[in-house]
């Protein structure tokens, strides 16, 4: 199992019912699937039934081998930590958890150190408000959410958060009395459009995506929230052409709260480390969007890179833009020209994409 050169760290929801399951066999399940109907058609849109997959999968695909795992026991507001992501997501109907709610959205985990006390959340909280656990503004709202969530942090958030174990188990070794899981081989991958189009599932099939799952209409991704899933996937694992294009970051964070109220949240955010002091250096803010850019979209992708450099103290030649889109509109283009020649700051990257067989094809437009 090889790591992701990504590694960071995720909290993930869980209920006192399931935390005993989770520790057992070493493997985390994310939302029931008992709010999708097993036919879309009956009692819902079919649009309406990948919409909700393809949100589950976002939340899946952005976990890798070797991120950080952190489980938060919402009924009793407490932390519990540490593992290590051990493989690739998967799909897996076997009831291996609560059989009234199964939690199908699986990935494995082993135990990286062995903290016997939690973190009580009012120490999260204090965090929150000192803006040190910043990717997760909203914790109180997803906290009240009716079901299970996986939360990405950054890799500055896992050393503050290992730091308050540190704190509450002073008087433990956490490198002792490790639980080592074995965790039985998965089948070879599911294709991601079978998966979620189709609805055809197979238990503990890797999920894998390319661009054919997509969907084409004239080169153009008929599903926005599967092409959100495409680049989180891509880009977390640092695949071809994905990589490519956007340099050697570090971290990829997906809809990071970048208001103090959480309620601006764009797609995917990367951040990249100086290759000396290994500290965040640049950071890059992406929006992606099937159809076409207007000015609109353009000004609001510039709100939040003001919005984030302002929260976090951070340059504003720090902090980059990115929008993908199927075209840009004349206006859009414009209002990019005539701000560089006004403004000092970092530009704004434009890209334009196109499906073509298996790839996806990305343009630079300014």
């Amino acid at each position: 199992m090889q790591e992701s050169l990504s590694i960071k760290g995720v909290i993930c929801f869980t209920n006192p019912q399931q935390l005993p399951f989770i520790k057992q066999k070493g493997m985390y399940g994310n939302i029931s699937d008992g709010d999708v109907p097993k036919n879309p058609r009956v009692g819902t849109s079919v649009t309406a039934a990948r919409r909700i997959r393809f949100g589950k999968l976002k939340d899946l695909l952005c976990v890798a081998p070797g991120d950080y795992v952190f489980l938060f026991e919402r009924e009793e507001s407490r932390l519990h930590g540490c593992w290590k992501v051990s493989g690739e997501p998967f799909y897996c109907t076997l009831p291996d958890f609560d059989p009234s709610n199964n939690y199908p959205y699986r990935f494995y985990i082993q135990q990286h150190l062995n903290f016997p006390n939690p973190v009580p959340a009012m120490e999260l909280r204090k965090l929150l408000n000192k803006n040190l656990l910043w990717s997760i503004r909203t914790f109180e709202r997803e906290m009240a959410a009716p079901f299970a969530s996986v939360n990405p942090i950054s890799s500055k958030e896992v050393d503050v958060l290992l730091g308050l174990f540190a704190k509450y188990n002073h008087r433990f070794d956490p490198t002792s009395n490790l639980v080592q899981y074995s965790h039985p081989p998965l089948q070879s991958s599911v294709n991601f459009y079978d998966l979620v189009m189709n609805n055809i599932f197979s238990s503990g099939m890797p999920l894998q995506i390319t661009a054919e799952d997509l969907g084409q209409f004239s080169h153009r991704v008929i599903y926005e929230e599967a092409m959100h899933c495409y680049f989180i996937y891509n880009l977390v694992r640092h695949n071809k052409p994905v990589r490519d294009l956007f340099g050697q970051y570090e971290q990829v964070l997906r809809e990071v709260p970048i208001s103090v109220a959480g309620q601006k949240r764009p797609d995917i955010l990367l951040i990249y480390q100086n290759v000396i002091t290994r500290e965040p250096s640049v950071y890059s803010i992406m929006e992606v969007k099937r159809g076409g850019v207007n000015s609109g979209m353009l000004s609001q992708l510039l709100e939040y890179v003001r919005l984030f450099s302002e929260r976090h103290s951070v340059d504003l030649n720090a902090v980059e833009g990115i929008y993908i889109g199927a075209n840009f509109e004349p206006n859009a283009l414009t209002y990019i020209r005539e701000r560089a020649k006004v403004e000092i700051e970092r530009a704004v990257r434009l890209m334009t994409y196109k499906l073509r067989g298996n790839s996806i094809e990305l343009t630079e437009v300014v």
